[in-house]
């Protein structure tokens, strides 16, 4: 059985499957469901981010975290850069479900290191973090995947809207 602030934190990250978030709009999961990889991979302009990118910037955020929860060496992220990763070069069905898995496993992952916080250390600040406690980092990456998931929403609108069939010329 969790302990009470684990579950709200555990929760707060992602509601669980068969649930609504709060603010009953999409989990990120749910905003990218559907989404084909021609539609992931299309910018609206040059320099903006497509979904495709919005995902892997969130699956490394949430590899980030998790590493103050688990307190052990993670080893380096599973894409590069690690920050902003680069799509891939064949930017095919194959490789869009293998990249949403990665966010998907990145966010089991960091709701299972949230389940095992002993409560009393909620309030403090994780060996190696410089101000955030780990209450706060939880905030933070909900709110994070929160903002980028209304990305996700607008992008893949005018994705729809343009009619995306095929990876645009850069």
């Amino acid at each position: 059985m969790l302990d009470r602030r684990n579950l709200f934190f555990v929760d707060a990250l992602g509601p669980p499957p068969g649930t609504d978030c709060w603010h009953e709009g999409p989990s990120l999961i749910e905003a990218v469901r559907g989404v084909t990889a021609a539609e992931a991979i299309w910018k609206p302009v040059t320099k903006s981010h497509s979904i495709w990118e919005l995902v892997l910037h969130c699956a490394y955020w949430k590899f980030v975290v998790r590493r103050f929860f688990e307190q052990e060496d993670a080893g380096a992220f599973a894409r590069s850069p690690e920050d902003w990763p680069k799509t891939p070069k064949d930017p095919d069905e194959q490789a869009w479900s293998k990249d949403r898995a990665l966010w998907r496993d990145e966010h089991r992952r960091l709701r299972e290191a949230i389940a095992k916080l002993p409560p009393k250390r909620w309030d403090l600040i994780p060996p190696g973090g410089k101000q955030s406690t780990y209450a706060q980092l939880v905030v933070g990456i909900t709110c994070h995947d929160a903002h980028h998931t209304g990305q996700i929403q607008l992008l893949k609108r005018l994705a729809r809207t343009k009619k995306i069939k095929s990876r645009p010329s850069a």
